[in-house]
């Protein structure tokens, strides 16, 4: 709070928290049970690999602050206060080495009765980095290997990685939690670690873990993370901003205790002073000249280089591996001005995206400006059910389709004749002008379909030499924020994933290929806005935006 350790304005708030919290009458700061973990560290644990195998394992003063507050707050019946925690942190900055030793602390000298512990990621292979990372601290440790060696810790491995510790005297269990978090919905863990929670598609793994802990009086939930790419996710959208609201006062949540290291919005990334906010360990386990030269490297090529450098390095989040338009400025689009109903009798233009049998599929009306009207893009989006289960996308399907953004259509795939129907019903409202699509994905029966009810049907190239127009005409009314977008958060995803592509005479067009997710509802806008300038004769025209 002096100033004197250079921090982000997340870990001030978490810090000026923590001096207010100590003047309550209803908590308790036990130091003593505070520093019990602390000298675990410091007295049994080992570094395991790398330059420092063999070496003890010291923790840095914000490792042993993080550590002190998780088990030194109590409540008035001598129970811990905190329930979990929320972790965000750059590469490098030990985390994972730090998440294993609070595990093999809550396994071995905890005061939990018969702990149990579950390590969770993205995949089982992720999670076992963890719980081998406990198991080999606790294999290389001098006065820890013992327990191994007496038979009083047994240890499950497989293909060299650990899966499981059982540590008797206590009838403590540790285990990596397999690809499906459901196959643990018996299990009652007293610690859940979820490690680089950043690529979650959904909360599975989360509720299963904390459904699981019901039954423990003193239970912890461990997050920790590095920042990504899908904002989408709920990592960001919904563990992230609980954090951040706690700590800018919007929300109460007493057990929740969060660690937000990432360089603060007005830094310049460029500044290498700042560089510490992300990474507390620089100069510790973070060389100075890597950062360097990683920084170096995003610098001279630009592009994902340097979007992964704020991202991994910097923790700052962002939508894509190469921002198209920053999320901030789609955000803005959404002004609230006009209602969805009052777009009735007003000219459209329809654009049509249909993906793969068991894909998604985007139908646009762009709206052009009449009268007190501003331009305004409508989305529909249809999901084949199974979609929607398997959650490859690193998104909550289910949620947009209670929330009423997508429509879930039964099965594995998409009925195209329910689509078509679903179109002229959204239509019969509007004053259609035309339906532009892309003829090596349309599906004929639609295209049929929207013909016999007299709908202009036009194909449209999916080349720059078509798409270069629209495309800079979207871009521009976005970046001016002149178009409507009605809060859709399945269309602000889409906008965030665009990676565009540039031909040699500098023609652009979204790419499909290098996009990191699905873009469908970007390419059915860019089709309307196809149809919109064909009607009006602009392709070839020198244009300035004067509608409004």
């Amino acid at each position: 709070m002096s100033g004197k350790v250079i921090v982000g304005n997340y870990i001030k708030l978490a810090y000026k928290r923590f001096l207010s919290d100590l003047n309550r009458e209803d908590l308790t700061y036990d130091i003593e049970a505070g520093q019990r973990p602390i000298k675990f560290f410091e007295k049994y644990l080992v570094h395991h690999e790398g330059e420092w195998a063999g070496k003890p394992l010291k923790l840095e003063l914000w490792q042993k602050a993080m550590i002190e507050q998780i088990f030194g707050w109590k409540l008035k019946n001598g129970l811990r206060r905190v329930r979990d925690v929320y972790t965000q942190i750059a590469r490098k900055n030990g985390k994972t080495a730090l998440v294993a030793g609070i595990a093999a602390f809550h396994l071995l000298a905890d005061v939990e009765n018969a702990p149990q512990i579950l390590f969770g990621s993205n995949n089982e292979d992720q999670a076992k980095i963890g719980t081998t990372s406990a198991g080999r601290m606790i294999e290389c440790s001098s006065r820890l290997k013992n327990y191994v060696q007496g038979q009083k810790l047994k240890i499950y491995k497989y293909k060299g990685k650990v899966k499981a510790m059982n540590f008797y005297p206590n009838g403590g269990v540790l285990e990596a939690m397999s690809a499906d978090p459901t196959t643990k919905d018996g299990f009652n863990p007293s610690l859940g670690v979820v490690d680089e929670y950043h690529e979650a598609k959904d909360d599975l793994l989360l509720n299963v873990i904390e459904s699981g802990q019901g039954a423990r009086s003193q239970s912890l939930l461990l997050t920790i993370t590095t920042a990504g790419f899908h904002k989408a996710g709920p990592c960001y959208s919904k563990l992230r901003k609980n954090a951040v609201d706690v700590l800018d006062g919007v929300k109460e949540d007493d057990g929740h205790l969060s660690f937000i290291y990432e360089i603060d919005t007005e830094d310049d990334w460029e500044d290498e002073s700042v560089w510490v906010k992300s990474s507390p360990n620089l100069n510790v386990s973070v060389s100075l000249e890597w950062m360097r030269s990683r920084y170096q490297k995003a610098k001279n090529q630009g592009g994902s280089k340097e979007v992964d450098f704020k991202t991994k390095n910097l923790n700052v989040w962002t939508d894509a591996p190469k921002t198209w338009i920053d999320a901030k400025i789609v955000k803005a689009n959404s002004k609230g001005n006009i209602r969805l109903e009052d777009l009735q009798g007003l000219r459209c233009y329809g654009g049509l995206d249909i993906g793969g049998s068991g894909d998604l599929s985007a139908y646009a009306n762009l709206f052009v400006n009449d009268d007190h009207i501003p331009f305004a893009a409508k989305l529909s989006f249809w999901i084949p059910e199974e979609k929607v289960k398997a959650g490859n996308d690193l998104v909550d399907y289910r949620l947009w389709v209670q929330q009423g953004y997508m429509e879930e259509m039964p099965g594995r795939t998409i009925n195209n004749e329910q689509i078509t129907q679903d179109i002229l019903h959204e239509i019969e409202v509007y004053d259609l002008q035309r339906v532009d699509f892309d003829p090596y994905k349309a599906d004929h029966g639609i295209i049929q379909g929207l013909q016999d009810h007299e709908i202009i049907c036009e194909p449209l190239a999916q080349t720059t030499k078509f798409l270069g127009v629209p495309f800079e005409r979207l871009e521009e009314m976005i970046n001016l924020e002149q178009l409507e977008l009605f809060n859709n958060p399945v269309l602000e995803w889409m906008f965030g994933n665009v990676v565009v592509f540039t031909d040699t005479s500098g023609n652009r067009k979204p790419d499909r290929k290098k996009s990191l997710n699905k873009i469908d509802g970007v390419a059915a806008l860019v089709n309307a806005f196809g149809g919109y300038i064909t009607a009006h004769n602009e392709e070839q025209q020198e244009y300035t935006i004067t509608w409004l």
